[in-house]
C-alpha cells in the first residue's frame, strides 16, 4: 500500500465584480451561492449522513456546522498580494438551497484592491477586486467528498459598509473641515441652502441601501425642543417643521422645489416626547436618486465628473428664522416698551444647525 501523502489539487473558484470596491469604513461582505435544486437534493443525503442521520437540515448538528466551516479557505485581493481571511462564517441555507459565506473587515484592517497580476498571482483576469474561494485540503475530511455534486447556479453577492467617514462636505461658502463641528447648510440657512456630500464609490448604480447618520451639536434642550424655541416667531414652527430634500441634483431654490418631492425631517425626538436628541438616522428611498454611475476601478478619489448627493433645506419657509429675527426682535421690543404691563418675551437668536459629523452606511448589491 502506497503511504506517501496524498497531495491536493487547489480547487475552488475566483468571484469579481465592481460590488467589491467599497469605501472604507466597516466592511461586511456576504456571499450567496445558491445551487440548482436536483444537485442540492443529491447532496443533501450526504449532508445528512454527516449529521449523525438528522433529516431536519433546517437545524443541521454541531458536527456538519464544523464540516462546513473548515470545508473552505478564502483570500482576497489586498495591495501585498492574496490575503488570508481566518475570521469569516460558512453555513448551509438548506430552505434556499444555498452556501451562505460572510466576513468583516475593519476600517483599520487591510481592504481590497482590484486584481493586479504583478502581485496577485494566478494569473486571473479581472479588473474588480477579488475573493477566492477554494476546498480546504487540510480540512479533516476533503471538502471534495460531499460536495462534488454540487452545481452552483448564481451567486449574489451583498456588501455593506457603515460609518464611512472619507467624505467631502461643501455648501456655497466653500469646502468644509469635517474635524470639528461645521455649519452644514451656511451660518444663515435659508430654503434652497444645501450641503453637498461627495465619495466617489458610493452613489453608483449597484446601490441597495444608503443612510445618513447626523449627529448634531448644540440642540434646544427644552422639553418641547424648537416648538418652545420659536414660539415668539410666531410660525407654527415645532421639532418636525424643518425637513430637507436629498438628491443627486441640486435644488437652486424653493421655487422648484414640489411638493411631490420626499422631505426627509432633519432632526430627531425620544420616544413618546418633543425633547430632541441629537443622532438623526436618515434611511433614503434610492427611487429618488439618479443611480446611473459606474464605478471605475481606476479612480476612486473625488473628480468633476463625480454625481454628489444634495441635501437641500426646503422647510419651513422662514428656515431658521436668520432672516426675520430682526425684524421681529425690533417689533416685539415696541410693544414691550408701549405695554408695560402685557407679558412679552424677546425672541430668542435664531439656531444655527451644528454637525458634529455626518457618516454614512450603504449596502451595495
Amino acid at each position: 500500500m502506497n503511504s506517501e501523502p496524498l497531495n491536493y489539487n487547489e480547487l475552488g473558484f475566483l468571484v469579481s465584480s465592481p460590488v467589491l470596491m467599497l469605501a472604507r469604513g466597516r466592511q461586511k461582505v456576504k456571499f450567496k451561492i445558491n445551487f440548482t435544486a436536483s444537485s442540492y437534493e443529491k447532496s443533501k443525503k450526504v449532508f445528512e449522513a454527516w449529521s449523525q442521520g438528522q433529516t431536519n437540515l433546517a437545524y443541521p448538528s454541531k458536527e456538519l456546522k464544523k464540516i462546513i466551516r473548515n470545508a473552505f479557505e478564502l483570500f482576497l485581493t489586498d495591495e501585498s498580494g492574496w490575503r488570508k481571511i481566518y475570521q469569516f462564517i460558512a453555513k448551509l441555507d438548506h430552505e434556499k438551497q444555498a452556501l451562505i459565506l460572510s466576513f468583516v473587515l475593519l476600517e483599520n484592517d487591510y481592504s481590497m484592491v482590484p486584481l493586479d497580476n504583478e502581485i496577485h498571482e494566478g494569473n486571473f483576469e479581472s479588473e474588480w477586486p477579488c475573493v477566492k474561494i477554494i476546498l480546504n485540503k487540510d480540512a479533516l475530511i476533503y471538502p471534495y467528498k460531499f460536495l462534488w455534486q454540487l452545481v452552483v447556479k448564481s451567486i449574489v453577492i451583498e456588501a455593506t459598509v457603515s460609518e464611512v467617514t472619507a467624505l467631502i462636505f461643501s455648501n456655497t461658502i466653500g469646502e468644509l473641515n469635517s474635524s470639528i463641528p461645521f455649519t452644514p447648510f451656511g451660518p444663515m440657512p435659508y430654503p434652497g441652502s444645501y450641503l453637498r456630500v461627495e465619495n466617489p464609490l458610493i452613489v453608483q448604480k449597484n446601490l441597495s441601501s444608503l443612510t445618513l447618520n447626523l449627529e448634531w451639536n448644540g440642540l434646544p434642550k427644552g422639553s418641547n425642543g424648537f416648538k418652545d424655541y420659536y414660539k415668539e416667531y410666531n410660525n407654527d414652527v415645532d421639532n418636525s417643521s424643518f425637513k430637507a430634500v436629498l438628491s443627486t441634483s441640486r435644488i437652486v431654490d424653493d421655487n422648484n422645489y414640489q411638493e411631490s418631492d420626499e422631505a426627509i425631517e432633519l432632526f430627531n425626538c425620544k420616544d413618546n416626547s418633543e425633547s430632541l436628541i441629537s443622532l438623526q438616522k436618515i434611511e433614503v428611498n434610492l427611487e429618488n436618486l439618479d443611480l446611473i454611475n459606474e464605478i471605475d476601478p481606476l479612480k476612486n478619489t473625488i473628480t468633476e465628473h463625480n454625481t454628489p448627493l444634495y441635501l437641500t433645506l426646503v422647510q419651513p419657509r422662514m428656515a431658521f428664522g436668520h432672516h426675520i429675527f430682526s425684524e421681529i426682535y425690533s417689533d416685539t421690543a415696541l410693544k414691550i416698551s408701549r405695554f408695560i404691563k402685557r407679558k412679552l418675551s424677546l425672541p430668542k437668536q435664531p439656531y444655527t444647525p451644528l454637525l458634529d459629523c455626518l457618516t454614512i452606511n450603504y449596502t451595495n448589491y
